[in-house]
């Protein structure tokens, strides 16, 4: 059921949105948290790097793709908080022919050139094979991570968050039993962890999608299935966002050539690490797409006095969400990391991937509460339609990270990576906090300023 978030107890709102939106980003992180665990066990840790090596790829174009997600959320959230319920219908049913269109689009793009990406990375030949067969089929299959992505943000923006969790769970055990099915018995290898990926994202989106028409016509009818005008302000809203993406991935791809560069350890541990930095962006992901979302509707509804609110209520909880992590990886920062290994890994590999996954995670963990108030910030200010701010920032978080990262590397070696991922952190949400509290955001008008909603 849709929620209206213009009305009613910011923290109440932030908590009853961002629950089940964490769960549904937990179910999300173990799906890949899963395949890495089942291929590193079930497999080999050769098999791990081989599906670590196209990590960086597949991030690059599901991230640039994602970009048109903030358009779809933005748009229909700001239409559904002025309660533009027709105009509503009209952005769901725009943003679905949207999604189908760039998909179909990033599968062709993906398929052709998997083995000039592949190798322009610097993959290591020993992986090259594998990566191949599976960054394939990868593409193929991507379409339902895209549509998916861009589905849960039109539920998100009408305030809906259980729908997408419920059937987000399960995918996830749908997920797990295929994986297990198809790496145990079968000896397709990463062949079946692909296979296992397509067949289960696939069957949970066609209800989840389904279901979402179905709800729109409950809203006043469409004059048009596909709408111009409101594609126009989505494509607004969407191309500096997917700019943004494209120098993040374009950053990461350089990035991942680095730490190629430091051998086969590096690039097994980034992949452990990534995972396991993943379910630590859980919650604060959570929280960010709820204000996200809280803004959008309130921004639409003029209150803005709600918004600035809603800012400090989720800034006290990454606080405390951030010390507690801080302290946890810390203490078992390596246990954690060697839950990824099986007991047939190499004993050298074994240990040069724990000492370097450990050292990354003691370094990064004490920046989790920067990332996670800044991150609220950036989906507040998409979300009121300052995308351009958050391409500003991108840029800057991936020129910071790139430098302290390759400038570092000759002096303090792989270090230099999550140094790196802090600097960035740094530049990036110091710019944006500041720029979001300062008010440059709040339209120039004093009817608007003033204007109070309880």
């Amino acid at each position: 059921m849709e929620k209206d978030l213009t009305r009613g107890s910011i923290t109440k709102n932030i908590a009853a949105f961002s629950v089940p939106v964490f769960l549904t980003l937990l179910f999300q992180s173990l799906f890949s948290t899963v395949d890495s665990m089942m291929t590193g066990n079930l497999l080999n840790a050769e098999a791990l790097g081989s599906v670590a090596s196209c990590g960086s790829i597949t991030f690059a174009f599901t991230y640039i793709a994602n970009g048109y997600a903030v358009g779809y959320k933005t748009v229909t959230g700001q239409l559904y908080g002025a309660k533009k319920l027709k105009e509503v219908r009209e952005s769901v049913n725009t943003s679905l022919c949207s999604m189908i269109a760039i998909s179909l689009l990033i599968t062709l793009l993906g398929t052709v050139f998997t083995v000039p990406m592949l190798k322009a990375l610097g993959t290591v030949e020993a992986f090259l094979s594998n990566a191949i067969l599976y960054l394939r089929l990868y593409f193929l299959g991507i379409s339902a991570i895209i549509i998916r992505s861009g589905v849960n943000n039109l539920y998100y923006a009408l305030g809906e968050t259980k729908l997408p969790m419920y059937f987000q769970a399960a995918q996830l055990g749908l997920h797990i039993g295929l994986d297990y099915v198809l790496l145990k018995f079968t000896g397709l290898g990463v062949v079946g962890l692909a296979l296992a990926g397509i067949i289960s994202r696939t069957v949970t989106l066609i209800p989840l999608t389904v279901i979402l028409l179905r709800r729109m016509r409950t809203f006043p009818k469409a004059k048009k299935f596909f709408c111009p005008e409101i594609f126009k302000k989505i494509t607004a809203q969407a191309i500096p966002a997917c700019i943004a993406n494209s120098i993040n991935s374009l950053g990461s791809l350089l990035v991942t050539r680095l730490i190629n560069s430091f051998g086969d350890y590096a690039i097994t541990a980034n992949n452990i690490v990534s995972n396991i930095n993943n379910m630590v962006y859980l919650f604060t992901n959570s929280v960010a797409s709820a204000a996200g979302s809280f803004a959008a509707q309130n921004f639409g509804a003029h209150s803005l006095h709600r918004i600035r609110k809603c800012a400090l209520i989720c800034f006290a909880i990454n606080a405390t969400y951030g010390i507690a992590m801080i302290v946890l990886f810390q203490f078992l920062g390596g246990e954690i990391a060697g839950l990824f290994m099986g007991g047939d890994t190499d004993p050298t590999l074994y240990e040069n991937v724990l000492t370097y996954s450990t050292q990354y995670l003691n370094i990064v963990s004490c920046f989790y509460i920067v990332y996670g108030s800044g991150h609220v910030i950036n989906e507040m200010l998409r979300s009121v339609g300052k995308i351009k701010i958050t391409v500003i920032a991108m840029v800057l978080m991936m020129s910071s990270r790139l430098l302290i990262s390759y400038g570092l590397a000759y002096f303090i070696g792989d270090s230099a990576i999550p140094w790196g991922i802090a600097a960035c952190w740094i530049a990036t949400y110091g710019y944006t906090v500041t720029y979001f509290f300062i008010g440059r955001w709040v339209p120039h008008n004093k009817g608007v300023r003033r204007r109070r909603k309880a």
